[in-house]
């Protein structure tokens, strides 16, 4: 499991881009709502924050520590 680790994160990385895209896209188009806007970008940064420590999880977990 934790060396499936590297694919996942590619995978969240690609997610988050096009997420980020098509929220900026509803933000252009004024289509979302406030609260989306004030929420959104902090639910993003905290899934990335969760996979940061999952990767570093998997990596000590890899190392044996």
């Amino acid at each position: 499991m934790a060396l499936d680790i590297n694919q996942i994160e590619q995978d969240f990385d690609e997610l988050e881009a096009r997420y980020r895209k098509k929220h900026l896209i509803r933000q252009a188009n004024d289509t979302a709502s406030p609260l989306i806007n004030a929420l959104y970008p902090n639910v993003l940064q905290d899934l990335e924050r969760i996979r940061d420590h999952a990767n570093n999880i998997a990596e000590q977990a890899l190392k044996g520590n």
